[in-house]
């Protein structure tokens, strides 16, 4: 279990600029599967600033298979 962060974090110009920027809780698994590994990584992502006017978060889902 741990937390993710996306966002922009601008130019050298501008650090940090208005953009969408979303944090939330990850979790990360591993399952063993025919001799194999299945990596499950998730996690929601709820909107910050920004964001919010397009969004109330996001749902991640990313599904790896070890071979």
């Amino acid at each position: 279990l741990g937390a993710t962060a996306f966002g922009e974090l601008g130019s050298g110009r501008r650090l940090f600029p208005y953009g969408e920027h979303y944090f939330g809780p990850s979790a990360k698994l591993r399952v063993p599967l025919a001799g194999h590994n299945l990596r499950i990584e998730t996690g929601y992502l709820f909107a910050i600033a920004k964001a919010r006017d397009d969004a109330r978060g996001q749902i991640r889902l990313n599904l790896e298979l070890e071979m």
